[in-house]
This record gives C-alpha cells, structure tokens and sequence, in this order.
C-alpha cells in the first residue's frame, strides 16, 4: 500500500476520532453547572399551620458555605441557619425562600420532613406531591410527624453530636433495628404503601421532652408494656431534647392515631425482625426486673380471608440472653429457665398484641399484614377487590411465641462439703 493510500485510508478514522473526543469535551463541560455560592442546600424542613387560612409556615434548615464556617472543629453554631417563610404551599415557598437568600434552593440533600401534627390530622398529600413528581429531590427524605410546632421542633434538634442536625434522622433510623421504637418511613416508601388497597401507614412521632436529671424517675408502665419506662419520661442530662417516642398512624393521608413505644414495638418486631433489650419482672425476686436481649428473625405471618372473615396468625421465635443480672439467683437449671421463657413468651405476646390493639379500631394496617394472602389469589384484581380496612379492623388475631435463653449469663460454683461457695 502506497502512502497516499494509506493517508486515504487512515484520515476518515481520524477525523472521527477527533469529532467524537470534541463531542465529549462538550458532553462534560460545565454549561448548565452551578456555583455552590450560587445555592443554599436546604437539610430538613419543618411545615406548620399559620394563623392565616391557606397558609402554611415552611420552616428550611439551611447549611452554611464551608468557606464561611470554616473547617475546624469544634463546637461552632453557625454550620447551619433557620429560615421560615409563610406561603399558601412549599413549592411557593421555595420559590420566596430563593428570593430572601439571593441563592438558588437546592433541595437535593434534604434529608428530613417534619410536620406538626395539626397538619398530619388535616392531610399531608399536598405537601408530599411536588417531593414525588421532581426527580431533582431527594425522595428517600423522612418524614417525622411533631407534637407541636415542627418550627420549635427544628430549633431544638442540637444534634450535638453530628456535625449537622439532619443526620439525627439518619442515625434515628440506623437504631430502629436495636431500639425497636418506632417506623419511620421516608417520601417514596410512604406514598408507595398508602396507595395500596390498605391505605395505611406508620411513620415516626417525634416530641420536645426536658432532659434534666432533677426530676423523679418514672413510674413503671404496666407489667405487660414494653418497655418498662417511657423514654420521653426518663431523667437524662445532655443530648438533643428532640427525641422519638413512637409513630404516627396513617390513613388515606391523614393522621388518624399514634402507636407509643410499646406499641410501636410490636410493629418493628413484625415488620422487619430486630435485635433489642427487653426487660421483664424477675419471677423469682420481688420487685426485681431482668433485662434480656432478645435477637427476632423474620417472624412467620399468615393471613387468611374466608366468607369475608380475616384471621391472622403469628409464630415468633426469638433467641435470648440474660445481660443484667442483679441477684444471686441459679438461673441455669432446667425449671428456672423455663420460667424465664415463660415471662419472655408473655412480654413480647404483649407487645405485639399492643400494636393490634392501637391499630385495628382505625382500619388501618400499617405493616402491610394483608400483603400475606397475595400469594393466596390468582390476580390483583382479586386481591384489590377486598375492603382491607374493614377485614383488618375486624380481624382474629391468634399470636404464638416461643422463646429460647440460649445463655444464663451466670456460671453457679458448686457448693463444697463445708458449704462454702460463690458465683463466679
């Protein structure tokens, strides 16, 4: 092959190259970019009802340019602001916000929704609907339901711990698996079940308490409550005074009722299976509790329709260890231990049946329990056909647990002829 051939040849190909390297250059350039001292990066936002009608008070927390709080550590109250807007909705109020601050809102980090509870009990559709069209925000947000203001609620969520305030919510959600308090569900998840045939769903309720370690300890809940103490209640210094304390329940968007910690419990526990503390009276100590921990894999669930009749059953299984031990008690012997189990099979029994208890009388069935009998129909018309709320609220609930302490937590030194002995 001649040069000249061979320039004939290869030219073509480099032209292409060429143009496909310039495509590139463009493809990647900057001329729909934005400068970050262009944007305000709002993390949480709070919605409360204004003393107007059809207007509402959008509280935004707004993150801080780094190049202006600095990169040190240490304790510095400016990383973030408060700014609140009255507008008759959120997207207006973006809108408002962006013109206060001379910066483009960006809602692509928002991390948290925090809504008073006057708005839950009106409805909360309208709020969630721009979150659910734009994909430029951030559909995986929470949604915490306030006693009160979701203004002050912001205000005092310190978070003293996290560099920012809205990753409280992140972690809040990390611990459900161990703390078993609460469900607490983001923008996609909540509106993905609430449009299901059961319309329900549960998501976290969360209220201002006084940490101060002046005030009395509280009274113990009733013997079968989980857990024995109400955390809004118990004496604690330090901390963010924004704490959950259980969920708020959902039907057809509105806030219809609430599931405190107790009851809360036997939601988490059937909805995902966790591992947690339990605490228990002690059944050989007077005024003695145990505290235990208790480890629930994927509880079996079976519901059943006939002649317009539901019937739930429910089996646990739940592995447990003593962690706390405050007496000399031999815990280890075969009739000890069955006791033990005993006591575990009635406090978790409770639990769980709690949480029927708080939701059944609004028809609203915030685990998706009826999603059990799908596999028992043919099609989906058949099984949308059923009026859930109604089967739900009138449901036979049967609930069977089984309990196994797998270790004593205690070792027992055998007594020796002269009776002397100890635990070791």
């Amino acid at each position: 092959m001649s040069e000249e051939q061979l320039m004939c040849w290869t030219r073509p190909k480099i032209i292409i190259v060429v143009s496909l390297l310039f495509v590139t250059f463009l493809c990647s350039g900057c001329m729909g970019g934005q400068e970050v001292d262009d944007l305000s990066f709002i993390l949480t936002i709070g919605i409360d009802k204004s003393d107007e009608p059809d207007m509402n008070i959008f509280t935004f927390r707004i993150a801080m340019p780094r190049s202006f709080t600095g990169d040190s550590g240490g304790e510095n109250k400016d990383k973030t602001k408060l700014v609140s807007v009255k507008s008759p909705n959120i997207t207006e109020a973006i809108r408002q916000l962006g013109i206060a601050l001379n910066r483009n809102p960006e809602l692509s980090h928002t991390s948290a929704l925090f809504i008073s509870e006057e708005v839950a009990k009106e409805g909360i559709y309208p709020y969630l609907t721009m979150f659910l069209r734009e994909q430029v925000y951030l559909n995986t947000m929470s949604i915490l339901v306030i006693e009160g203001e979701a203004k002050e609620a912001l205000k005092k969520n310190t978070a003293p711990f996290e560099l920012f305030q809205y990753r409280w919510i992140d972690s809040l959600k990390r611990v459900q698996k161990f703390a078993a308090s609460s469900l607490i569900n983001d923008v996609n998840q909540f509106y993905m079940q609430i449009k299901e045939p059961t319309h329900a769903v549960a998501t976290g309720y969360g209220t201002i308490v006084d940490n101060s370690l002046q005030k009395k300890s509280p009274m113990p809940l009733p013997h079968q409550s989980i857990p024995q103490y109400g955390v809004e209640d118990f004496p604690r210094e330090g901390g963010t005074e924004l704490i959950v304390v259980g969920s708020a329940i959902f039907r057809d968007w509105k806030m219809v009722g609430k599931l405190n910690m107790s009851e809360a419990f036997g939601a988490v526990l059937l909805n995902k299976g966790i591992q947690t503390t339990l605490t228990v009276e002690d059944p050989f100590v007077e005024e003695r509790k145990i505290s235990l921990g208790i480890d629930v894999k994927n509880p079996k669930v079976d519901v059943d329709v006939v002649d317009e009749k539901m019937k739930i059953d429910i089996n646990i299984i739940a592995n447990c260890e003593l962690s706390d031990v405050v007496t000399d008690m031999d815990y280890t012997n075969k009739e000890n231990r069955q006791t033990i189990e005993k006591k575990i099979n009635e406090a978790i029994e409770s639990g769980v049946q709690a949480y029927f208890n708080a939701t059944q009388p609004f028809g609203a069935d915030c685990i998706e329990i009826s999603n059990q009998y799908r596999a028992k129909v043919g099609t989906w018309q058949e099984w949308s056909s059923h009026d859930w709320p109604s089967l739900y609220r009138n449901a036979e609930v049967h609930i069977k647990v089984n309990s196994k302490l797998k270790r004593s937590g205690l070792l027992w030194r055998e007594v020796d002829e002269r009776g002397a002995g100890d635990n070791v």
